[in-house]
């Protein structure tokens, strides 16, 4: 036995043996050794390390031993406001020596050769995944269905717009707005025609007063617009 690992034995057995307290050590897998013994009718353990690193490895775990016996009330927990904080210091400092210890413990029990890895059980005799099957391609563009070709619009007879013709006057001079609104047309629909129908020759305008029909055309007295 080394001398630290000597040390590290003597320093929690002395910190037990304080409270009347002898502990049972054994040695178990990987080298590490297990403090067991019992306090106000509870049992407590330790693990430790099979070796210590340094002198700080072994007062941190006598903090251990300490907060072990501190939970079980065998050490009076400090009520002073100004020992409570240096408790409270001290205490944090415990814990973190703590954690550190078993940290290092857990990474010897990790890699122990004595430790035994085995493959997860989603990896033994599990069954091959069945294959994927291939999606068929689309259909080419030369079998897909034609497409109906479009109905022809219907055309329209040279006398469709005659309505503009039935409004207009051949005396009297009406305003663009009261032929849309008498033949329940848009204005804009009957500006377009009106101005057509004036480079054709069809009526006649007078900006500011008015539209009306040109005597002259004697085509549009049947219908046949164009």
């Amino acid at each position: 036995m080394s001398n630290r690992r000597t040390e590290l034995h003597r320093a929690i057995s002395g910190e037990l043996s304080r409270f009347g307290i002898v502990p049972e050590v054994e040695q178990i897998v990987g080298g590490h050794f297990r403090f067991r013994w019992r306090a106000r009718d509870q049992d407590q353990q330790l693990f430790t390390a099979s070796i210590p690193k340094d002198h700080r490895a072994i007062k941190n775990e006598v903090a251990k031993v300490r907060r072990l016996l501190r939970d079980v009330g065998l050490i009076a927990r400090q009520t002073d406001d100004r020992r409570a904080a240096a408790f409270d210091l001290a205490a944090l400092e415990e814990r973190i020596a703590a954690l550190e210890s078993d940290v290092r413990l857990l990474l010897d029990l990790l890699t122990s050769p004595d430790r035994q890895t085995a493959p997860p059980p989603s990896q033994i005799d599990a069954p091959a995944p069945p294959p994927v099957e291939a999606l068929p391609n689309p259909p080419a563009a030369a079998d897909a269905p034609a497409t109906p070709p479009a109905a022809k619009a219907r055309k329209r007879t040279k006398a469709a717009n005659c309505w503009l013709w039935r409004v207009l006057r051949y005396d009297d001079y009406l305003p663009a707005t009261a032929i849309a609104k008498a033949a329940r047309k848009s204005p804009g629909t009957t500006s377009v025609l009106l101005t057509y129908w004036k480079a054709k020759g069809y009526v006649q305008h007078v900006p500011r007063v008015g539209w009306r029909k040109d005597r002259k055309v004697e085509q549009l007295v049947n219908g046949s617009l164009h």
